[in-house]
């Protein structure tokens, strides 16, 4: 998500100067959803983030999502929540992602073309859309009587930040995330992963967190 840290707007040169996030959830990685030839299966997502450098706002950030795999045979869909823990007002956005896997569900590595769309109103007449498009690489392995599985994603990433009464702005910049988690026997888990925006300057981002994954 985009230009999203904000003390306030008084002008739109400092909505404009504001700090981006990259994600559809502000303050979040931007995860790679899990795709295969397992059958479907729900998940659900308790989520933390926290900015790495000072042009990522040191800011935390906290997200709850859910999602379905096996749509189709190998599409996923997440939808998902997130609050930025912002001075004066915490924030929040909403957003959603699809991933269809595009490799032989049997493949050791599996290949999925990802999207995703994020919406943000940090003031009155300001909206901000992102939208990440990705391809991931994923693997797992079984580990004792639960299954560990790893991740890397580049991607495009577009945003628009729209202000009541100017012209809306495009930006379109490329990012890369990577991580790992690791889902027990039962369904509980967790995981964590990093995020990179590279643009001037480039963003960092760390998540961490907790899943159930239901079959």
């Amino acid at each position: 998500m985009n230009r999203v840290f904000y003390a306030g707007f008084l002008t739109v040169g400092l909505i404009a100067a504001a700090t981006p996030a990259q994600a559809q959830l502000a303050g979040i990685v931007n995860y790679a959803l899990p795709v295969g030839g397992e059958m479907p299966t729900t998940h659900l997502v308790g989520e933390f983030g926290r900015g790495l450098n000072e042009d990522s706002g040191k800011l935390n950030a906290f997200a709850v999502a859910a999602g379905r795999t096996g749509i189709g045979g190998r599409g996923s869909v997440f939808l998902g929540a997130s609050m930025l823990d912002s001075d004066p007002d915490s924030e929040y956005s909403f957003g959603g992602a699809f991933a269809v896997g595009v490799s032989q569900p049997t493949s050791p590595t599996q290949i999925s073309v990802q999207a995703g769309i994020g919406y943000m109103s940090p003031a009155d007449g300001v909206t901000l859309w992102s939208v990440p498009v990705g391809v991931a690489l994923q693997g797992s392995t079984a580990q004792g009587s639960g299954n560990l599985n790893y991740w890397v994603m580049p991607r495009v990433h577009m945003s628009r930040m729209a202000v009541e009464g100017f012209d809306s702005e495009m930006e379109t910049d490329f990012g890369a995330s990577g991580g790992a988690g690791f889902t027990t026997a039962s369904g509980f888990g967790f995981h964590a992963a990093i995020d990179l925006l590279a643009q001037d300057p480039s963003i960092f981002t760390l998540g961490a967190g907790i899943h159930y994954v239901i079959q």
